[in-house]
């Protein structure tokens, strides 16, 4: 048997591969003497370990971790040879970030693939409202938005601040106000001042912006995903004041869906910009967008060109 677990979402990908090796244990051995992990293993030492029979046991668990994302064109036919050699007494898993199109073709036709990729909008807000109930708390909506728009899909970082919350409230609803005091948001003001730089066309500072947030630990992947999402609010929005130059934050909060803090922040921002200005922005992004999903560049050097996405 051959499993793929691959996307952009690394948190639910090992979720997903821990899962699988607890019904191994469950099912075929406890003791998990059957079971080995290799990470970016060769040709030659994986398939010695999915060919070596099992001891005491009816099946062996194999996974491979980031082995078929390196792999190169010439050596794919290799590996798809390893692939359909996998004998019946083996459970192969591999989890990876991004294999080749032709892995994943070759393994749904003769196992199963998951995609897991990383949550956002509705997705990530049952997420969050998922886990808190998990842990005997309850959150306010208010609240579930806010976590949503400004740290985004960084489930690790998402369950070390709920776990935090969730202490705080001792039992009551975790609020807005709580978030907004105990949860350091930086990276959502780092991201208006990112937009700002580069609408200006001060492409030192963007630089140095993004160099920060990279210093900082947060990925290219999260970074390009969440300036897509502020473009397209900002689109939102900017769309909105042209029917209604008037319009208030709090009517903009309820009709898209936002939290008060990130809507009266978001709306003045839209001020700044005009709406062709904005739709050439997300044009651009969604090229970059498709260009990553193809693989014909990588998020580092997308998140990189966003830098001349206003010009």
């Amino acid at each position: 048997m051959v499993i793929l677990i691959y996307g952009n979402d690394a948190t639910r990908r090992n979720e997903k591969y821990k899962e699988l090796s607890s019904h191994f244990a469950q099912k075929y051995d406890p003791s998990m003497m059957n079971a080995a992990e290799y990470i970016a293993a060769d040709i030659g030492t994986l398939l010695q370990a999915i060919k070596t029979p099992p001891f005491l046991s009816e099946k062996r668990f194999i996974v491979a971790t980031e082995t078929l994302s390196s792999v190169s064109k010439k050596d794919e036919e290799a590996w798809a040879e390893l692939i359909e050699s996998c004998p019946d007494s083996t459970i192969l898993v591999f989890v990876e970030s991004k294999p080749g199109k032709s892995f994943i073709s070759k393994i749904s036709t003769i196992g199963t693939v998951y995609e897991i990729n990383e949550l956002g909008g509705s997705d990530l807000r049952v997420w969050i409202e998922s886990y808190v109930e998990e842990q005997n708390g309850s959150i306010e909506p208010s609240a579930t938005r806010l976590l949503e728009s400004t740290i985004g899909p960084n489930l690790e970082r998402l369950k070390n601040e709920l776990s935090k919350l969730l202490g705080f409230a001792n039992g009551d609803a975790i609020t807005a106000q709580m978030t907004e005091e105990l949860v350091e948001l930086p990276i959502k003001d780092q991201l208006f001042a990112f937009v700002d730089a580069i609408s200006r066309k001060n492409t030192k500072q963007a630089i140095d912006l993004l160099k920060s947030e990279r210093e900082r630990g947060i990925d290219d992947g999260q970074l390009f995903t969440m300036f897509m999402r502020q473009i397209r609010l900002l689109l939102q929005l900017r769309s909105a004041l042209d029917d209604n130059p008037s319009i208030s934050s709090q009517i903009c909060a309820k009709q898209f869906g936002m939290h008060p803090f990130v809507a009266k922040k978001t709306l003045a921002q839209a001020k700044q910009y005009s709406l062709s200005s904005l739709q050439r922005a997300h044009d651009i992004l969604f090229r970059l967008e498709q260009a990553i999903k193809t693989g014909k560049t990588d998020t580092a050097t997308a998140t990189e060109l966003l830098l001349f996405s206003f010009r």
